[in-house]
């Protein structure tokens, strides 16, 4: 099925969910922090996408995501960690893998690349870097079911991430790795909550059937910036943006797919 670009359902739902004295705030022009509890509304949703009128959501404000407001309380009393380095397991079988591994190592040229057998010790044991990037499918699964697929039959869980100690800065960039299990009045569960409590101050996440080869690029561009030590948040808006200022009238699935959950404000130090 061909991509949609529902401007107008994306403008609808602005209306719907932005009270008017944020929406003056926007559109003002000074491009504040924004932060957005996502609810049975928003889980699916990809925020940066979501129009004030004629223009998205990226474009006026620095957006963050996170499951529950007193989970980013939580967050933001944390102070950031020290940690060093950056590891990652990049799944061979996606489209534009050997891509992306090449410009991981151009903005990072000491990661270190985990085969898929170190991937279960070394999450648990990673706090002490300063990064993880996790690049492979995710599931459409709920709850602490939800997992990354290290291999056909292979799933790491939420659940299995509770159990971790991971580093300041997560990456899921694969497929449904964002989306949230809300349910009446229980926290919200899946792979970025699970993250987040077992140490992530921030996840880099896709809440949508995100595009292989174009995320690659799109995830290369988001490593240097990171690497030029722009925070997360600032990281992935300028890799948005510049996006859209060359493809302005593409479908959100295509630029808008990937989002920043919890704390991305803090600027991310990845050492040697």
């Amino acid at each position: 099925m061909a991509a949609v670009v529902q401007d107008a359902e994306l403008a609808a739902l602005g209306a719907a969910i932005i009270p008017p004295g944020l929406a003056q705030v926007l559109a003002a022009g000074q491009e504040p922090a924004l932060v957005v509890s996502t609810g049975g509304l928003l889980g699916p949703v990809p925020v940066a996408a979501v129009r004030l009128g004629s223009r998205y959501l990226a474009e006026l404000a620095r957006i963050v995501v996170v499951p529950a407001i007193t989970l980013w309380t939580s967050l933001r009393g944390r102070a950031p960690r020290t940690g060093s380095g950056f590891c990652a397991y990049l799944d061979p079988d996606l489209p534009g893998t050997q891509r992306e591994r090449k410009l991981l190592q151009k903005a990072f040229p000491r990661a270190r690349l985990l085969p898929r057998t170190a991937v279960r010790p070394a999450l648990a044991d990673a706090d002490g870097s300063a990064g993880l990037l996790l690049s492979m499918h995710g599931t459409a699964a709920s709850g602490l079911g939800q997992a990354l697929l290290l291999a056909p039959g292979d799933p790491l869980t939420a659940a299995e991430l509770l159990t971790c100690r991971l580093p300041d800065g997560v990456l899921m960039p694969g497929c449904w790795a964002g989306r949230l299990d809300l349910r009446g009045v229980q926290e919200p569960l899946g792979l970025p909550t699970a993250a987040l409590l077992a140490g992530a101050r921030w996840v880099l996440a896709g809440t949508v059937d995100v595009a292989g080869t174009r995320t690659a690029t799109m995830m290369g561009a988001f490593y240097q910036r990171l690497a030029d030590g722009l925070a997360p948040v600032d990281a992935l808006r300028a890799v948005q943006l510049g996006y859209l200022s060359r493809y302005r009238t593409v479908p959100p699935i295509l630029w808008a797919g990937l989002t920043i959950v919890g704390d991305g404000y803090t600027p991310a130090t990845f050492g040697a």
